[in-house]
Formats: C-alpha cells, structure tokens, sequence
C-alpha cells in the first residue's frame, strides 16, 4: 500500500464490483460503505487510514456497478414507434437477409434495429441519418444477451420490417464513418490482393474476413493481430515519437501531439477497452516521465482500469478488456521478472532479442489464460512459438501499410507502385498462419478453472515478480513451478479418479442436450439444434467427446452434431436402429455425412446393446427394437438409453410416444421426460415402472406446441416426482451416487 497505492485502490475498486455482482447486497448499503469509508479516511490522521480508504473504494466501485446494470424497464406493449438518429451504419446479415443497425430512440434510448430489407436499400443509410419504423421490441430476450447490449449502452432489441430514412445533419460519427469508408476505399484500391486483412489490421474491421481466415489466426495464436489493441498504439507512438523528436520538437509538446493522435485513431477504430487501456497507459507513462517520476508499469495498468472502471463499470466484464488487462499483468508479474533475472547471462544481442519476445509472449499466455479457456475453452498449442516471427512480421506489415496509404493519399499510383512490399509480408503471414493453424494438435482444450486456483496463481505470480520483498532464491523457484503449477492441474482434472456420475441437461430452448460426466469421461446424449451450446460445453469440458448418442435424426436433438464435430474431438456416434427408414431432417443428414468424412463411426444400436462409459458406468439400449419398421415419424424409434451407476440409474426418452414404450422398463432414479413433456408421452404406466424421484423437462419458454401438457404435469406430481423444467431452471445438474441417491441443482431458481 506504501509503495503501490494506486494498485491497492484498484483491487479494491475490482473487488468492491464483483461482490455487488455475485452477492444480492441493496445498493444503499454500498452507498453507506463508500461514505463511511472515504469520509472516514479524509477525517482519520492515525493508523488504519489506508484500509478505511481501501473499504470506501470497495464500496463506491459496488455502487457504481449496480446503478451500470439498472437497465431501463422496458414498455408493456410490444408495438412501438422507433423514430431517432442512426448511431452505428448498419451491418448487413445475408443468411437472414436483413440490416442490423442502432438507434438512438428519444424514448427508448440505444435500440438495436433489426430490419426485414435489401442490401441495397440500407446501402446508403449513414450514421447521423434520420430513421422511422413501427417495430416490434423484444421483450424477453435471454438476461446475458440484454447485459451484453447494456454494456454499450444498447437498452433494447427490436424488429421491423420497413423502415424510412432521411439524411441527417453532420455529427461526429457520422465524419467517423467517411473517414473510415474513405480510407477503406483507399485500402482497396492500394491493396488489392490483401485488403480484407489490412482493413482489419488498421481500422480493426473484420467483417470482410472469411471464417475459415479468423478461425486459422485463433488456432495459430495470433487472433491478437487482427483486433486493434496495445500493438497497433505502440507502432503507432514509436513512429511518431521518432519522427517528432528529430524535428526537436519539445518532449512535452511530443507527449501532447502523439496523445492527441492515438486519441483520434481509438476513435475511428470504435474506442474499444484494449485500445483505450493503451493510450490511458500511453498518456500516464508520459505525464509521469514529465513530473520527474519513475517508471511504474503496475501503476500505469492500475491508474488505467480505475479510469476505465469509473467511467465505464460494465466493461469489468467485457472480454475485449479482461483480455487486455491480463495480457499486461502477466508480462509485468511474469516475463519481465523471468527476463530480468537472465539478461545479464544473455551475451549476444539476438539471443536476448528472442529470448524476451519469447518471455514476453509467455507472461501473456498466462495471464490471459484463465479467461481464453473461461470463453473459449480451448488455447494454441503453439500460439507461444509462433508468435516469436507472426509479431515482428505483422509490426513491418503494419509499418509498411501506413506508410503505403499516406503515400497514396497524396499521390495514388506511387502508393500502389510501393503496395506490393506490404502485401507480400502479410501474405507471407497470412501462410504461415495457415500453417501453423493445421499443425496436429494445434489446439489444446483445458477445463475451465475454478476461482481458487486463479486466486492461486496469481497469488504466485505477484509474490514471484519481485513486488514483495521475497528471497530473490524463492521467487526464481516459485517462476519456475508456475508452469508446473498449470499442467499439474490440468493432468489432475483430467486423471484423478471422480466417484461420482453427473448428468447436465443443457438449456437449449425447445430442443433437447445433456451431457453425461462419466467419473471423468464426457457422454453428450442428443445435441440440440445447429449452434446450441453443446460445442460450446464440450469444448469448456476438456475438448473431448467419448460419444454422442442421438434419441433419433430430428434437428432439435441432432442438428447441432455438426457443430460438436468441428469444435471438439468425438470417439464414436450411436444412432437408434433402423434410422434409415425414417424421414432424416437437413441438419441432421448433413451432420451424419460430416462424421463419416471425419472418420468418427456411426454405429446403430437395438435393444439389448450395451455401452461401457466408464469403469463403473454402463449405458444399455431399452429401445428400438433390432427390426424397426419405416414410417414418417421418426419420434417412435426414439433411442431409450439406460446410463447405470452402482445402485442409481438414469433413463433418456428421446421424443418417445406413449405407445412406443418398452414392456420390460427397470427402476429408475433420474428421468429424462420424453418428447418436451408432451401429452401423449410418458405414461402413468411408464411412471409407476420406472418409479423415478427426479424428472427433467427439457423445453423452451413460450413454445408454440404448449408443451409441457398440463396432463404430463398431473402424471408426474401424481406419481411423486419431483421434476425440473429447463425453461425455468436453466441448465440442470444431476449427480448420481452409487448408493441411487440423486442430488440436483439448478442455474435459476423457477417455479418447480
């Protein structure tokens, strides 16, 4: 605190606001906190003052945070009249043939538009311009989807048809975007084989780029490139601080200009929290040279995010700034450290050169690698490496880009005789990347980590950077166990025996999709439809899929089998028998035809097979029989899938029809109610049976068919069942125990 305060300050700020966040605590008892504690601290001249300051800070960030996340309620009627000012040009959606743009709405506020039209006739709408519709407002859209719009200030959804504009007056933004389109223009005429990418490299656009191009530059480990952040600001400042100083400009007068054009850059670029992270550092480091004050690159960071926390509390949970702010620590607290203590050793210039970039990548890595594997639960296996030559590249790149376009704003066919030094590099890069992406095993799936162990590492990583007055002999020790540290948990959770048999059924609105955690071992019964979050859980879940068995080939159960495939690693497909005289829908037929071509097995099961998932768990096949019949509806060869554990038992239904039940049924503890609760499912037979004392319901709210039936509802109470339903709870996590206990939580507390 001493030494630090600024640090301390921000911490506390930080904490403050993740406690309001997770803990239901009324904002004027924040409000009291942050007066007593800062008003205590301004009164108190004796010991203590600090930590009454640091309990004020903490309560004031809680307050700031809560008054953020208070959105505006939104109107009782779902008709409206949207008329204001264009804030953000509209980006257009081809697949669903529609403009997405936003409007500042007298009433509403900032409200994302959704428009029913044609390319061209958006084509001319621009920011500033006047807009009018009669919408309709989303007015149940999911909470994480409105909290993500809220973050910038994007109060509600709506969707509309036809829409009338007329020119608007000049506006900031709007001079924004004809800058922006003037360069991009420019872009394309230097830049002809490389546009999309250096349009995404200077102005941090990538919507030209195809998916296959972003998803290569993720798995390489240099996705960092293409978004405009701290490396774009450093090119940026060394050039003009180079060039001002030769003209002996003053070095405040540098400090002054050089801030005033990274101001203007992060605004044509969107002011985003990595960027405006970068120049708040910029401008500190500079103000504090100025004042004749040392350089602290942990106090310039903290100074950083209390500025962008205070104007801004919602960006604590934006990935763009977590990202960002964890990259910086863990080069400060980790490769700076490492590098410090080997550089004397380092004789040769080159060596020492690649050795930093190579500490410096890897402080990155593990700082930021908590939330890459929170978000996308996968990292680079060789991202540290690669970036050792995509870096310096992509600085040249950049370097000769911007020289290039200033070059060809003054005179176009010089800027394109010099274009092609610039292009080659970037195709040099954009090959390269490329390569490295299709490395075997260039990507490596970790489970998400528990709150503790972040605690923990980076509890290591502060008492390792030489900040605390350590033995020099420890801290060297406890940088070298850091990795051990990181692959020890990870070998942990994947090896250590798991006594126990999870079940989660996903929240995949009307479709269907649990996940089976077989002591260790993921299962997915059914996957929901195209782009639910199965993927998404495997790939957060170690990245490897055992199997997946599919109820049956409708694409709200198999539809989002292809998105598993492309995500994560699958050992095996089970399909009911007889599937092939059923009708197949699209998704469904085109996901099989993928895992064919991937070499992952479809195997077809009948009653009586079984499948082992685990040393102690077993999954047998109740039903379709081995000579199922065709027919249209392929709801009555839904697989029955029994999944045992010791004494406890689980039973998938698929979408099975009452008159499709088996005969011989056991006695079950977890039930998964068939076919979304529909009436003609799940029989009062079935149910004495089966005798099961947990049931999930897996539906979407406000679904059109009414499922679940009031009748299975009856049938259910009635045979003393205790049931959950996906659509009020969430997702739903069921743990099996070997003595047939079932224990069940929920993501939400509904209405069952």
């Amino acid at each position: 605190m001493r030494c630090r305060r600024i640090t301390a300050i921000a911490i506390a700020l930080i904490a403050g606001m993740l406690v309001a966040h997770f803990y239901a605590v009324p904002l004027w008892c924040w409000g009291a906190l942050a007066l007593l504690g800062l008003g205590g601290a301004c009164a108190w001249r004796r010991p203590g003052r600090a930590g009454l300051m640091l309990i004020g800070v903490a309560g004031l960030g809680a307050a700031l945070l809560l008054l953020a996340e208070t959105r505006p309620a939104l109107p009782a009627e779902e008709s409206v009249t949207l008329e204001g000012t264009v804030v953000e040009a509209p980006a257009y959606q081809e697949e669903q043939e529609r403009a997405v743009l936003v409007v500042q709405d007298a009433a509403l506020g900032k409200v994302r538009l959704y428009l029913n039209a044609a390319e061209a006739a958006v084509a001319g709408v621009r920011a500033g311009d006047v807009v009018r519709a009669n919408a309709r407002l989303w007015l149940d859209p999911p909470e994480d989807f409105a909290l993500y719009l809220w973050r910038y200030g994007i109060a509600a959804s709506a969707f509309a048809d036809e829409a009338a504009f007329e020119p608007g007056r000049v506006s900031f933004a709007r001079v924004r975007d004809t800058v922006r389109d003037s360069i991009a223009v420019r872009i394309e005429a230097l830049f002809p084989r490389t546009a999309d990418l250096v349009t995404a490299l200077v102005l941090g656009d990538r919507s030209e780029l195809e998916d296959e191009q972003n998803d290569a530059y993720a798995r390489a480990g240099v996705a960092h490139l293409l978004a405009v952040s701290g490396l774009h600001v450093s090119i940026i400042a060394e050039l003009l601080d180079k060039t001002l100083r030769k003209l002996r400009m003053p070095r405040g007068a540098v400090l002054g200009v050089v801030f005033c054009a990274l101001l203007a850059y992060s605004a044509l670029v969107g002011m985003g929290a990595s960027i405006v992270r970068a120049v708040l550092m910029y401008a500190i480091a500079g103000i504090g040279r100025q004042m004749g004050r040392p350089r602290d690159g942990l106090q310039c960071l903290s100074a950083a995010a209390v500025i962008q926390l205070l104007a801004r509390p919602l960006w604590l949970f934006d990935a763009g700034f977590i990202l960002s702010y964890t990259a910086i620590a863990g080069i400060q607290l980790v490769g700076e450290p490492i590098f410090a203590r080997l550089q004397g050793r380092l004789r040769h210039r080159a060596t020492r050169y690649v050795v930093q970039n190579l500490l410096m990548s890897y402080g990155a890595c593990v700082g930021t690698l908590p939330c890459v594997v929170a978000v996308y639960g996968w990292t680079s296996s060789y991202g540290l490496l690669f970036n050792l030559l995509a870096i310096p590249l992509s600085v040249y790149a950049m370097y000769a880009c911007v020289a290039v376009l200033l070059v060809g704003m003054v005179w176009l066919p010089a800027g394109m005789l010099l274009s092609g030094i610039p292009e080659d590099l970037l195709l040099l890069l954009d090959g390269l990347t490329e390569w490295a992406a299709s490395l075997p095993g260039g990507v490596l799936f970790l489970r998400t980590w528990t709150a503790w162990f972040i605690v923990l590492v980076a509890l290591a990583a502060v008492l390792a950077s030489g900040r605390l007055k350590i033995p020099r002999r420890a801290a060297t020790a406890m940088l070298a166990a850091l990795p051990l540290l990181l692959v020890g948990y990870e070998v942990g959770a994947r090896l250590l025996p798991q006594g126990e048999v999870r079940v989660v059924f996903l929240d995949v609105e009307q479709a269907d999709s649990a996940a089976i955690h077989a002591q260790g071992r993921l299962y997915f019964v059914d996957v929901g439809e195209r782009y639910s979050d199965a993927a998404d859980y495997a790939a957060h879940n170690g990245g490897r899929v055992e199997a997946v068995f599919l109820s049956h080939l409708h694409d709200d159960h198999a539809g989002g089998l292809e998105e598993v495939l492309e995500s994560v690693s699958v050992g095996a497909v089970y399909v009911p028998a007889g599937w092939e005289n059923y009708d197949v829908e699209e998704d469904s037929a085109n996901a099989l035809a993928v895992a064919r071509e991937a070499g992952v097995p479809v195997v077809s099961l009948s009653a009586g097979d079984t499948v082992r998932l685990s040393e102690g768990v077993t999954a047998t096949v109740l039903a379709p029989g081995p000579a199922a019949e065709g027919g249209e509806d392929a709801n009555a060869i839904s697989m029955v899938l029994e999944v045992r554990y010791g004494a406890a038992a689980a039973l998938f239904t698929g979408d099975l029809p009452a008159d499709c039940e088996p005969d011989a049924l056991p006695d079950i503890d977890l039930l998964k109610v068939a076919h979304h609760g529909s009436a003609g499912s799940t029989s009062s037979i079935f149910l004495a049976e089966t005798a099961p004392s947990v049931a999930v319901i897996s539906v979407g709210e406000g679904n059109p068919y009414g499922h679940p039936a009031e009748e299975t509802l009856e049938r259910l109470e009635a045979a003393g069942v205790r049931y959950f339903r996906t659509d009020w709870n969430g997702n739903i996590e069921c743990v099996l125990q070997a003595d047939g206990s079932v224990f069940a939580s929920v993501e939400k507390e509904g209405q069952s």
